[in-house]
C-alpha cells in the first residue's frame, strides 16, 4: 500500500518568482509528458501570492490561510513576521493588503518533517496518510487501527505533541472495484499515460455510457483506458481546442460504473451544472488526492486557445488532470467541470467547463448509486 502525504494550504509558493516582484512566464505543469513550453496567460499578478513566497523563505514561517477575506500567517515568532512585511511593504510599489499573524509552536518545515516520518515509516502501524494543517499548526495521521507499536514509534517523530491520530475507515474503492470514484486513476494504456476520473456520462443520442477525463494533445481516439489494471473502454471522441479538452471513453466493460462520490473521503454530488465565481470548489485527482479553493473567473484562457475556463485558488499536480471539480453550495454539491491544470508561479486553477462538454456532445452525467 502506498501512504499518501498531503500539504493543505489555501495559498502555495511560487517556486518561479526570482525577486520580491519580479515575474517570469509560466507554464502549467499538466502531465510530466505534455510539453512544458505552453505558456498561459495571466491577467493580474496576484499580491497575496508573493507575499506567501516570501514568507516561505522565512526561518518562522508555518504556513498561510484565508480567513474572513484576511490572509493569515502562521508564525512562530510575530515581531520578526511583522518586521519582514514592513520591508515588503517599503519594496513594494503596491499597497500591501490586510496581513494578520497567528504565533504557533512549530514551522512548516517541522510539522513536514513529522508528517513525512509518519508517511515513510507508517505502513506497519496502519497509517493510511499524513497532512499538516497550518491554521491549526499540527500533523494528521490518519490510521485504520491503533498499533501497539505507535506509542512507541511516537516517541521517535520529530514532533510528539501537535500530532492528531484521526482513525479511519479503508473501505470504499480498491483497486479492482466496480465503482469508480471521481480523482482515481485513469490509464490511457495505449499511450503509456495516466490522468484522474472526472465522471460517468451517457450519450443521450444512443444511450450508451462512458468515462470523461482530459485529453490534453495525448489521447488519440481509439486508446484503450484501464482503471486498477482492468480494461474499461476506449477513446470514442477527443477535443484539446475552444472551450474543452477532454476525453470521452466509450465503456466496453459493462461491470464498471461512475459512482456518485468523489475522492477518498466520499464527497457524494448527485448534481451537474454550470460554475459561479465565488462558488467554494474541490478538486479530486489521483496525485494530489483533494484541494479546495474558490472560483474566481469562468471566462480564463491560455495562449495555446483555449477560452471560457474555470480559474480557481485550487492546486493540483501531475496526474490531476481530467479529474472532477465540485462546487459546494447551500443547495448541495455540483459537478462543474475537469481539471485542466496548475500555474505554479501565478497560483491559480484552471478548469474545463462541464457545460460547455455537455453541450458540445450531447451527454447527460449519470452514476450509480453505491
Amino acid at each position: 500500500m502506498k501512504i499518501r502525504k498531503k500539504l493543505y494550504m489555501c495559498i502555495s509558493l511560487i517556486a518561479a518568482a526570482t525577486m520580491m516582484f519580479s515575474f517570469n512566464a509560466s507554464a502549467f505543469d499538466l502531465n510530466e509528458n505534455i510539453n512544458t513550453e505552453t505558456q498561459w496567460v495571466e491577467d493580474t499578478v496576484d499580491i497575496y501570492s508573493v507575499i506567501v513566497d516570501n514568507f516561505s523563505k522565512t526561518p518562522n514561517y508555518a504556513g498561510a490561510y484565508f480567513k474572513n477575506n484576511v490572509l493569515h500567517i502562521s508564525t512562530t515568532d510575530v515581531a520578526a513576521s511583522e518586521n519582514f512585511l514592513n520591508q515588503i511593504s517599503i519594496s513594494s510599489t503596491e499597497a500591501i493588503p490586510e496581513v494578520k499573524f497567528n504565533e504557533v509552536k512549530y514551522t512548516e518545515a517541522e510539522l513536514l518533517q513529522a508528517r513525512d516520518y509518519y508517511v515513510d515509516n507508517g505502513e506497519s502501524w496502519g497509517v493510511v496518510e499524513a497532512y499538516t494543517l497550518p491554521k491549526e499548526n499540527v500533523v494528521v495521521v490518519d490510521v485504520t487501527e491503533f498499533s501497539e507499536q505507535m506509542p512507541i514509534a511516537r516517541n521517535y517523530a520529530p514532533i510528539r505533541d501537535n500530532v492528531i491520530f484521526n482513525r479511519v475507515d479503508e473501505g470504499g474503492v480498491v483497486e479492482d472495484a466496480t465503482y469508480i470514484r471521481g480523482g482515481y486513476m485513469l490509464a490511457d494504456a495505449t499511450q503509456g499515460k495516466t490522468f484522474s476520473f472526472g465522471c460517468m456520462f451517457k450519450w443521450n443520442s444512443t444511450g450508451e455510457y462512458g468515462f470523461l477525463t482530459a485529453a490534453h494533445d495525448i489521447v488519440r481516439v481509439g486508446d484503450v483506458f484501464k482503471y486498477g489494471g482492468t480494461e474499461i473502454g476506449t477513446a470514442a471522441s477527443i477535443q484539446n481546442s475552444g472551450t474543452i479538452d477532454a476525453a470521452l471513453i466509450k465503456r466496453t466493460n459493462t461491470t464498471y460504473y461512475g459512482s456518485n462520490k468523489n475522492g477518498t473521503s466520499g464527497v457524494i454530488c448527485t448534481k451537474s451544472g454550470s460554475p459561479i465565481v465565488g462558488d467554494r470548489l474541490t478538486m479530486f485527482g489521483y496525485t494530489t488526492v483533494s484541494s479546495s479553493g474558490e472560483i474566481i473567473s469562468i471566462t480564463a484562457k491560455t495562449t495555446s486557445g483555449l477560452t471560457n475556463l474555470i480559474k480557481s485558488t485550487c492546486i493540483s499536480q501531475p496526474g490531476d488532470s481530467g479529474g472532477a471539480l465540485i462546487a459546494s453550495r447551500e443547495t448541495g454539491n455540483i459537478f462543474v467541470g475537469i481539471n485542466l491544470g496548475h500555474s505554479k508561479t501565478d497560483n491559480c486553477e484552471l478548469g474545463i467547463n462541464w457545460t460547455n462538454i455537455k453541450s458540445k456532445y450531447d451527454i447527460s452525467r449519470v452514476s450509480k448509486t453505491e
